[in-house]
Parts: C-alpha cells; sequence; structure tokens
C-alpha cells in the first residue's frame, strides 16, 4: 500500500517569495548603481566640458596631437601657446583651468614657468593647476616637478585615458594649495615632502642637559 506524504505547500511558498524578495532587491541595487554611475559620469561630463585648458608645447604637432584628444574627451574651450614666454601671457590674459606644459622649450622652459607661476603675490594666476606632459621622464626631473608644484606628470606620448584620469583626478579631488617654506602649490604626496612637512611642524628643540647623575667615561 502506497503511503502518501503531504507536502508543505506554504513552506515552499515562503522559500520561493524568499527568493524572489532576493532577486528583487538584487535588481534594484544594480540598476541603483547603474543610476548612480550615469549619475556620476554625467556630472564629470559637464565638468569636462566645462572647463578652459590652455597647452603650452614649442611643438607643433604634439599642440595639434593633445588637442585632439581633448576635444575627442570632450574639452570645448582650448587655447594653445608655442613657448614658455608665450604661456605665461596666456595664463594671465585667459586664466585657463587647467595648463598642460611641456618641460623642453626655448627662451623659458617648463620649470622655470611653473616657478614663475607659483609665486603668489607676484604672479595674478598662481593657483592654476598644471599637469606636465613631457618626452623626459628622468626621476629627477619627476622629483623636480613636484617641488615646483606641478599637480601631476605625464609622459609623451599619452592616451586619452590617461590624460582623461589626470583631468578629472584635478576637477573632483583638487588638493588644496600650501605654502611649505619656499614650496607654494598643491598639498605635496608624501613621498617628496613628508620630511618638509614635518620641519614645518616640529618647533626648533633645545640640546638635551647631561643627567648629573650619570658618571662619565673618561677615555
Amino acid at each position: 500500500m502506497l503511503k502518501i506524504v503531504p507536502i508543505g505547500f506554504t513552506s515552499l511558498s515562503r522559500a520561493s517569495a524568499r527568493v524572489r524578495l532576493k532577486g528583487d532587491s538584487r535588481a534594484a541595487g544594480d540598476q541603483g548603481r547603474v543610476r548612480d554611475d550615469f549619475v556620476a559620469n554625467n556630472r564629470i561630463d559637464k565638468l569636462v566640458q566645462s572647463i578652459a585648458v590652455l597647452i603650452v608645447d614649442d611643438n607643433q604637432y604634439m599642440r595639434k596631437v593633445v588637442r585632439n584628444i581633448l576635444v575627442n574627451i570632450g574639452v570645448k574651450n582650448i587655447h594653445e601657446a608655442s613657448d614658455g614666454i608665450a604661456g605665461l601671457e596666456a595664463i594671465r590674459m585667459f586664466a585657463p583651468d587647467l595648463v598642460i606644459l611641456d618641460w623642453e622649450m626655448p627662451l623659458l622652459n617648463g620649470a622655470e614657468l611653473v616657478r614663475i607661476v607659483r609665486s603668489p603675490g607676484v604672479f595674478p594666476v598662481p593657483d592654476v593647476p598644471i599637469i606636465m606632459l613631457t618626452g623626459h621622464v628622468e626621476r629627477w626631473r619627476v622629483v623636480e616637478a613636484s617641488r615646483l608644484g606641478v599637480n601631476e606628470f605625464l609622459r609623451k606620448p599619452v592616451s586619452g585615458k590617461s590624460l582623461l584620469d589626470r583631468i578629472v583626478a584635478i576637477l573632483t579631488h583638487p588638493r588644496a594649495m600650501v605654502r611649505l617654506g619656499d614650496y607654494y602649490g598643491p598639498e605635496p604626496r608624501k613621498l617628496f615632502y613628508e620630511p618638509m612637512q614635518k620641519m614645518a611642524v616640529a618647533p626648533p628643540t633645545a640640546p638635551e642637559a647631561p643627567d648629573p647623575g650619570t658618571p662619565k667615561l673618561m677615555v
């Protein structure tokens, strides 16, 4: 004789409902993330489209390459300067939101231009963000660029993604402008300036007096 075992329909229904709820929650979470990503990307697109960028490079071909990259990532307001002196005048005239700067140029090179720009009280636009874009990537140049107050350092040839990433970082996570001794520029990263920051904060200490209870060694 067959024994019929009743099935707990209520339990199965509850389990199915829990599965459906989990699926619905996961789908809602995915939709929320997509919506947040869309909003963030739309905000970044508007930021990039709203900025004015100055390219300072003595090489006409490189200026054209960088201009094309900027246009492709959405930048609409682009100015150019063919050497450091023209670059300084363009910064004074246009007050751009960003400068993309070559290192090796005649008359006034990129490092000298940064030194002049990062002079509050002397130069009218000392806080303009600067990306050094150069084919010369020796370590001493990277260190020197940071010590002069460059925001970012990129190597030629540069990809659109790399340039866009640096521009977005500057626009969305700007570093505060600070003065540390002779340095003026974006708040330094720890790699080069942690010792300088400690020196600027720590007060001078007097030499310790010898403990009278400690016997001196005669040599």
